[in-house]
């Protein structure tokens, strides 16, 4: 018995409980790197505000938990290998190591994302010229557990800061193996009176305003993150009127008169994106008389802005259509009065003050081939939407076609044979202009072909065969057509 005691003793001379790294590893998570992701957070929403010194401070005061979490990370691995039983003092079994090492490992994950977080916050802080987040990051990740704290105060004090000290200071009761903590520079933040001003393009240095903690005014308007989110400075563009856009974390805020637009996006060509998809060029959103936000988006359409929801109606109350001058959108559709489905002619014109005619042609087959109908139609919008558009369509003259192609007075001629081909209309139309004539055959042997007066033309047939002879033209109306017909053909 005493030989086991002997080599025990020689194992560690004063190992861990389980209960001891339980609460190490509980410690760590929730104290260390709990605390260190609020001050990243307070980082982020100080770097939102244009306010990079406050960022920095909350950045160092992040690596300070870091640095602590660091600590006990380095000395916690090897210790669970020497864990014992508190209540028998014997070294503790297989599976509860295995299960220590699995909740210590989540431990470590988190440890890294906290790490990249800071990483990510650093890159930022030095492009507004404040690389100390960086610069102390690599020398913490260099030093040893044990220096890792003093890396973080150095930082601190070079510039006149304190730190937040450590969050477990006479908490160490968790187990005799738990170092104390090292003695850190705790003197409370310092209060910094001068925060930097940010850089917002199109905006005077004059026209912003920093408060003793960090707030921004610009323009005689307070930015409050709470309100229209964390702006983003860097994208700020000010309009021929002098109006400033910036996007923010919740929309778009225009300033005079400091309104958000909810959900809108300011894009880099000068134009914003609405909530509903519609864009406007920043040019083309005024604040009216009466106060509303007047906007005019790229197709023409004049709209009132709802900048709560961010959603636009028409500026008359539903007619904004009857003045649109532009041609259908793709994918839109016409309807009635009533909402009941109206034909999308593609070739329609398009829109001039909100009406258009033009004539409707309707086809057997496919379009400019078998013409059947033409239609002459007058449209005046009701109202223009994004993807419906509310007519009022009125019906004029109409007329039906039955156009075919006839052949005929064919004459035998030193083997060959010459015949006369016409389009005719059966309904008795007039008014149809051939523009072009084939004839070939199945073999592929092409036959003359000479026009004449009147829309006659002379075809010359030097091989027998089955004749397909095809006729393009338009109708008076300007409605295309193509039509075939098939005929046997003996020259002798």
């Amino acid at each position: 018995m005493a030989a086991f005691f002997i080599g025990f003793t020689a194992l560690s001379a004063n190992p861990p409980t389980v209960g001891d790294l339980k609460e190490e590893q509980r410690q760590i998570g929730n104290a260390y790197l709990g605390d260190a992701t609020f001050y990243i957070k307070q980082a982020r929403e100080r770097l939102g505000g244009g306010n990079g010194k406050l960022a920095q401070q909350s950045g160092l005061w992040a690596l300070e938990q870091l640095g602590y979490a660091k600590r006990r990370l380095e000395r916690h691995a090897p210790r669970i290998e020497e864990a014992r039983n508190g209540v028998t003092g014997f070294r503790s079994g297989e599976s509860t190591r295995k299960d220590l090492r699995k909740s210590y490992s989540a431990v470590r994950d988190r440890y890294a994302e906290v790490e990249e977080q800071l990483e990510t916050l650093g890159a930022r802080l030095t492009e507004m010229g404040f690389p100390l987040v960086s610069q102390t990051l690599e020398k913490l990740r260099s030093a040893s557990g044990e220096d890792a704290a003093k890396v973080v105060a150095d930082a601190m004090r070079s510039i006149g800061q304190g730190g937040k000290g450590d969050a477990l200071s006479g908490m160490e009761g968790a187990g005799a193996n738990v170092a104390p903590t090292p003695t850190v520079d705790s003197t409370p933040p310092a209060i910094i009176n001068t925060p930097s001003k940010p850089s917002i393009p199109g905006v005077n240095a004059s026209d912003i305003q920093v408060g003793p903690n960090g707030e921004i005014t610009i323009k005689g308007y307070k930015i409050d993150p709470a309100v229209v989110g964390t702006p983003d400075f860097g994208s700020s563009q000010t309009n021929a009127s002098g109006v400033t856009f910036i996007q923010t974390s919740k929309g778009v805020l225009v300033i005079p008169p400091g309104t958000l637009i909810a959900g809108a996006k300011l894009n880099a060509d000068g134009t914003v994106t609405f909530a509903d998809g519609s864009r406007a060029n920043i040019n083309d959103i005024k604040v009216g008389p009466d106060g509303r936000i007047q906007v005019r988006t790229t197709d023409g359409k004049q709209m009132i802005l709802n900048p709560q929801t961010g959603a636009l109606t028409p500026a008359d109350g539903g007619n904004s259509g009857r003045n649109y001058s532009g041609g259908l959108p793709s994918g839109a559709r016409l309807v009635d009065g009533n909402g009941n489905p109206i034909t999308v002619d593609g070739d329609a014109p398009p829109f001039e003050k909100g009406k258009r005619s033009f004539t409707r042609k309707i086809y057997l087959g496919a379009p400019n081939t078998l013409l059947q109908r033409e239609v002459k139609v007058n449209q005046q919008l009701l109202e223009a939407g994004d993807k419906v558009f509310k007519v009022e369509e009125s019906l004029g003259e109409s007329r039906n076609w039955s156009l075919s192609i006839t052949l005929g007075d064919t004459k035998p001629d030193n083997g060959k044979l010459t015949a006369t081909l016409k389009v005719v209309d059966s309904s008795g139309n007039t008014g149809v202009s051939v523009s072009n004539v084939t004839v070939s055959s199945d073999a592929g042997q092409h036959a003359s072909v000479a026009p004449g007066t009147a829309g006659v033309y002379t075809v010359t047939f030097s091989q027998d065969g089955d004749y397909t002879a095809a006729a393009e033209g338009k109708t008076d109306w300007g409605s295309p057509f193509r039509i075939e017909a098939a005929f046997p053909i003996s020259v002798k």
